[in-house]
Formats: structure tokens, sequence, C-alpha cells
């Protein structure tokens, strides 16, 4: 009997050793079944922010469009009423200027008189308009980050 218990001992040793290699296998299997899920949610997860970073710069590059757009209308309608308000200031102009020659035409003011008039008014005229345009002309070098009233270049779509 002595002979059979250490072979029974091996033998149970044996066995022991072979159930700890299947586990160790299901074991490193786990492992790998984790690791190869985790490389595959990092690559997913990677393709995703691509995506998303892709979304993202088209809707600035959207936004940015529109933005320059909607500026271009904007010149183009602040363009009209300067236009409009220098053409009703110009026609109030004439308008006295008419009245001043029927005046001096009927005679109740002396010609000299309604030529200085009519002078000085043309002058201020003149200069109120230069000013007007070139004040209009500057607003791009001194207000930067506002509503311009002089021509943007309209660039090619970003999208």
């Amino acid at each position: 009997m002595s002979d059979l218990g250490p072979i029974a001992t091996n033998e149970d040793t044996i066995n022991q050793s072979k159930r700890d290699y299947i586990h160790l296998t299901h074991q490193l299997n786990n492992y790998n079944e984790i690791y190869n899920l985790n490389k595959y949610l990092d690559k997913v997860q990677n393709v995703e922010m691509n995506t998303l970073d892709t979304m993202g710069n088209r809707v600035k590059s959207q936004s940015l469009k529109l933005r320059q757009e909607y500026m271009l209308k904007e010149f183009g309608v602040n363009e009209y009423i300067m236009r409009n308000n220098l053409m009703y200031f110009t026609l109030i102009v004439v308008c006295v200027i008419v009245a001043i020659c029927s005046l001096i035409a009927k005679q109740n003011i002396k010609t000299q008189t309604g030529i200085l008039i009519i002078g000085g008014l043309s002058l201020v005229w003149a200069f109120i308009m230069y000013a007007v345009i070139k004040i209009n002309s500057n607003r791009r070098k001194y207000a930067w980050n506002q509503f311009y009233w002089m021509s943007m270049d309209k660039r090619g779509s970003n999208a």
C-alpha cells in the first residue's frame, strides 16, 4: 500500500496541474478577449472622435461662411441707406439753391448776397459729402470688428 500512495499523489498532482492549466488557459483567453475588446473600443472611439472633429470643423466653416454672407448683406443695406441719405441731403441743398435763385430773380435779395449764400451752401455740401465718404471708406481700418460699409472680398466656400 505504501507504493500506491505516492503514485496516487502524483496522479492527483498531475490532475490538479491539468485543472490549473485549463483554468489559467481560460483566464488567458478572457484577458485576450478583454484586450482585443479594448483595442476595438479604442479604434471605434478614434473613428468617432475624428468624425466629430470633421463635423465640428464643417459647422465652424459653415457658420463663418454664413457670417460673412450676413455681413455682406448688412453692408449692402447700410450702403443703400447712406446713399439715400446723401441723395436726400443733395436734394434739399438743390431746393434751397433754387429757392435762392428764385429770390434773386424776384429781386428780394441782392445778387451778390445770393451768390455768396449759394457758394457757401455749395462748400458746406461738398465738405459734408467728402467727410461722409471719407469716414465710411476708412471704417475698415479703425473698426475692424464692426460691420463694414466697404465692400468685402467674397471667398470661396470652405465646406
